[in-house]
C-alpha cells in the first residue's frame, strides 16, 4: 500500500461486500455525501493482512484495504471521500495484534524450548567429561599430595555445579599450570559449542520478554540479530511486528484526530459558525470520536447567542417603564440622565438610577401639562 492510500480490492470483495463492527449495525453515511467506512467484523490467521484495515466505501460499497493510521482516502470507484472510523479500526487492530502475538507467543515458546533442552544435553556432556577428567586426576599417585591439583579439582567442580563456562575454563587452566590433562581432546569443541548455544538461548529469551512488552522496536532489534546469525525468525513474529506497527499507527491515528477536533472546534466556536460546529459533532459521532468537545463549543456558542437577544436594547428608551427599564444596562441609564441634564455620579444603586430617571420624567410631564403663569407688574417693577 502507498502511505495513506488504497490498495486495489480485497480479494474476493466486490460489490455489495457488507463489513460491519462485531455486534453493531452498518453506519451511516456521512453528511455532505462523504462516506463513513467500517473495519471488517472477524479476524483472519493471515500474515498479508497484519497492519492493514479492511473499508467499506458506503456509497458503492467497494471494500478496500488500508494500512491503519489512513484518516480518510479517495474510493476511485465511485469517487467518494471515505472517512475511516478511527476508533473502530483502532479497537480492531489492537485485537488482530493480539492474536498475531499469541500465535507468536507459542512459536517462541517451541524454539526456547529445544534451545533450553540443546543447552541442557550439553552441559550433561560436559559434565559426564569432567567428572571422567577428575577421575582420571585422582588415579594419579601423587595427586592427593599436590596443593595445585587439589585446587585445580576444587575450581573445577564448583564451575561445574555453577554451569559458568567461564569459570571451567579458567579451572581447567589451573589443572593445566598443576601438571593434568586436559579431559579430552574435543573438550574445547564441546565448550565452544556449549556456549554459542548459551547466547542463542538468552537470543530467544530476549524474544519473549520484547513480545511480552509487546515492543515492535525491540522485537526488530533482535530479528536482525538474529538474522545476522543466520537464524530463521519465525514468520508470525514478523507478522506480530506489523501487526503492533498498524495498532500503535491506528491508536496515534485516533488521538491525532481526537486533538485535531478539538482545535476545529475552537476555530468555529470564534467564528461563530454554530451549523460547521453541528457539522462536526456528527462527523466525530459516525466516526466513533468523543465529540464533547465540539459540543461544549456549540452550547458555548447557543449560550452566547441567548444572552447576545437578551441583552439587546432598543435605541431609544425614553418611553420605557420601570420593568423595561431594569432590563437596560445601568450604563445606558446613566447615559440618559446625563441627556436629559441630571448628573448621574452620585448614584451608585441601578434601581436608584431607574428612580430618579422615572422622577425626572414625570416632573417634566408635570411641568409641560402647568398653564404658563401671568407676569405680575407689581414684582417685576
Amino acid at each position: 500500500l502507498a502511505p495513506g492510500g488504497p490498495s486495489r480490492p480485497a480479494a474476493g470483495m466486490g460489490q455489495g461486500a457488507s463489513v460491519l463492527r462485531r455486534g453493531r449495525s452498518p453506519a451511516t453515511p456521512v453528511v455532505d455525501e462523504d462516506a463513513l467506512a467500517e473495519e471488517a467484523p472477524s479476524w483472519q490467521p493471515d500474515g498479508n493482512s497484519a497492519g492493514l484495515a479492511r473499508i467499506r466505501c458506503q456509497k458503492c460499497g467497494l471494500i478496500w484495504q488500508v494500512a491503519c493510521g489512513t484518516t480518510e482516502f479517495a474510493c476511485s470507484q465511485c469517487g467518494a471521500r471515505v472517512l475511516v472510523a478511527l476508533a473502530a479500526v483502532s479497537e480492531q487492530a489492537s485485537f488482530q495484534a493480539e492474536q498475531h502475538i499469541a500465535a507468536a507467543r507459542r512459536d517462541l515458546a517451541a524454539i526456547l524450548d529445544e534451545q533450553v533442552a540443546v543447552t541442557q544435553s550439553l552441559w550433561e556432556q560436559v559434565e559426564e567429561e569432567i567428572g571422567l577428567a577428575q577421575a582420571l586426576w585422582d588415579s594419579r599417585a601423587d595427586a592427593g599430595a599436590d596443593e595445585g591439583a587439589a585446587h585445580a579439582h576444587l575450581l573445577l567442580r564448583e564451575a561445574a555445579g555453577a554451569r559458568d563456562i567461564a569459570q571451567v575454563q579458567e579451572a581447567l587452566s589451573h589443572a593445566g599450570e598443576a601438571g593434568l590433562p586436559a579431559p579430552s581432546e574435543d573438550f574445547s569443541a564441546t565448550l565452544e559449542r556449549l556456549r554459542r548455544e548459551e547466547d542463542l538461548e538468552v537470543l530467544w529469551r530476549c524474544f519473549v520478554r520484547a513480545l511480552a512488552a509487546e515492543d515492535a522496536i525491540d522485537l526488530q532489534f533482535w530479528s536482525q540479530e538474529a538474522e545476522a546469525q543466520e537464524l530463521q525468525v519465525p514468520t508470525t513474529v514478523r507478522v506480530a511486528v506489523k501487526a503492533l506497527q498498524g495498532a500503535e499507527k491506528a491508536r496515534l491515528a485516533e488521538l491525532g484526530y481526537s486533538a485535531n477536533l478539538g482545535g476545529r472546534a475552537e476555530e468555529m466556536l470564534e467564528r461563530g459558525d454554530a451549523s460547521g460546529l453541528e457539522r462536526l459533532i456528527t462527523e466525530a459521532q459516525l466516526l466513533g470520536a468523543d465529540a464533547s468537545v465540539a459540543q461544549a463549543a456549540l452550547a458555548s456558542l447557543k449560550a452566547e447567542g441567548a444572552e447576545a437577544v437578551a441583552g439587546a436594547e432598543p435605541e431609544d428608551i425614553s418611553d420605557l417603564g420601570a420593568d423595561d427599564l431594569r432590563q437596560v444596562s445601568a450604563a445606558r441609564l446613566k447615559a440618559e440622565l446625563a441627556r436629559i441634564g441630571i448628573d448621574p455620579g452620585g448614584l451608585v444603586e441601578k434601581e436608584e438610577v431607574i428612580q430618579v430617571l422615572l422622577a425626572a420624567r414625570a416632573s417634566k410631564r408635570q411641568a409641560d401639562a402647568s398653564p404658563p403663569t401671568a407676569p405680575d407688574p407689581a414684582r417685576d417693577a
